[in-house]
């Protein structure tokens, strides 16, 4: 016979599941944004060494084609790299909340699993179960 507390512990499992894969989600992605800033900050500097250059070389004029263009990458390249670090930050602020809410539905879990587990009518097998899907929980940062 299954008990409330063993039925509100899967609840709270599944939500921990569902939070812990949310937070995993939100990782990846500034992990990707992270990537994206580099390089577009790395391909900014060398079109703005390449533009230095080539007005330094060739005494460009303002009013020059290549110029344009090198001057308006620049500027196009610095706000895309400028909307990406708004979104790595929004993006760290639910992660860390994902992994704020995770870490108090694990110390909810533990306590409702301590209850659940005084239960003899709780066979060997469901304990086990629940078991292996908290450690499949992953919470290492």
């Amino acid at each position: 016979m299954k008990t409330d507390s063993y039925n509100e512990l899967t609840e709270l499992i599944e939500l921990a599941e569902k939070v812990a894969d949310k937070a995993e989600f939100y990782k990846n992605k500034l992990f990707n944004l992270r990537l994206q800033i580099l390089v577009f900050t790395i391909c900014t500097f060398g079109i703005f060494a390449l533009l230095a250059y080539m007005a330094n070389d060739y005494n460009f004029k303002t009013d020059n084609t290549q110029f344009s263009i090198l001057l308006i990458s620049i500027i196009a390249s610095l706000i895309y790299i400028f909307v990406l670090v708004r979104q790595n930050s929004r993006f760290k602020k639910y992660y860390f909340h994902e992994k704020k809410t995770l870490a108090r539905l694990l110390e909810m879990t533990n306590e409702f699993k301590l209850l659940a587990f005084d239960n003899p009518h709780l066979s060997v097998i469901e304990k086990a179960m629940v078991e292996m899907r908290l450690s499949r929980i992953n919470f290492n940062e």
